[in-house]
């Protein structure tokens, strides 16, 4: 071999190997940008983790606020339907009244 022929085939290589390395730098620059997602995912679970993390007392507290606004609807209902029968009653007496008042006036002549 000539040394102008070995030299042709130390180039031709060299040549290859920077193909090579080229795409090896492209896939370097993919792992960047893969690295860079995979840090931001990581990230956006720790966040979600901690909300989470700080909603399970609410979570836990929340059949026990339920029962208690349960509760007291139930006792506002009460009061609204003693309040309805004291109106109903106050209603009947009124009208017991009135026909008294009638009765009287009829019976005083002021009618």
């Amino acid at each position: 071999m000539k040394d102008t022929e070995l030299r042709q085939k130390f180039v031709s290589m060299d040549e290859e190997f920077k193909k090579i390395d080229r795409r090896f730098e492209k896939i370097d620059e993919r792992f960047v940008k893969a690295d860079e997602k995979f840090d931001f995912l990581i990230t956006y679970v720790i966040r979600l983790d901690e909300k989470v993390g700080r909603m399970l007392p609410i979570v836990e507290e929340f059949p026990a606020f339920k029962d208690y606004v349960i509760t007291t609807l139930d006792h506002h209902t009460g009061m609204l339907e003693r309040l309805d029968q004291e109106r109903l009653s106050q209603h009947a007496r009124s009208d017991r009244i009135e026909v008294r008042v009638d009765r009287l006036e009829k019976h005083t002549g002021l009618a």
